[in-house]
């Protein structure tokens, strides 16, 4: 039986590996294609015109190859210059954002006080607060023309234009790597 199951195995290989040698493979559409370049190439080079490859390379003189390589040293040098500019101006940016972050955290200062159709507001960090409203759990008591009054579990505190809010040492900062 093993022998009968091999035997099949080893013909089946054979007829693969048969068929795929025996195939017959368009030759002729490839030599007629290189013909049809060929000719081509012919036309033109009688027309005086230049054929991708098949032209000879202009000798030039060591000045001119020199000249060339000097250019291509500057062409370097001036695009490593341009990428160190842009790695500068991109490092730059990432610091301005990272200024503009620790704006963001807000420092609660007070920065003015508006009177809107008799009520007062109170300007702080570019958002309007009123009497009642809370900052940082300090309740806002009262908001006089140039300075608010906060309450905080019973401790009153006077803050002035100009001045922040919440002590520095309550403000939560988080360091960034």
């Amino acid at each position: 039986m093993r022998k009968i199951i091999g035997i099949l195995i080893l013909v089946f290989l054979l007829i693969f590996v048969g068929s795929r040698v025996l195939k017959k493979k368009p030759v002729q559409r490839a030599v007629r294609k290189t013909q049809e370049v060929a000719e081509g190439s012919r036309r033109a080079r009688k027309a005086g015109k230049k054929v991708g490859g098949l032209e000879r390379r202009e000798k030039k003189s060591k000045e001119e190859r020199k000249r060339e390589r000097e250019l291509r040293k500057l062409e370097k040098k001036r695009l490593k210059e341009e990428r160190k500019r842009q790695r500068q101006l991109e490092k730059l940016r990432r610091q301005k954002k990272k200024k503009s972050r620790k704006k963001k955290v807000g420092m609660y200062i007070l920065q003015a006080i508006v009177m809107v159709e008799n009520t007062p507001y109170a300007l702080i960090d570019g958002k309007q607060y009123k009497v009642g409203d809370e900052i940082m759990g300090r309740r806002i008591v009262k908001i006089e023309s140039d300075k608010i009054t906060l309450d905080y579990f019973g401790e009153i505190t006077t803050v002035r234009v100009g001045e922040g809010c919440v002590p520095l040492g309550t403000l939560k900062t988080t360091k960034r790597k």
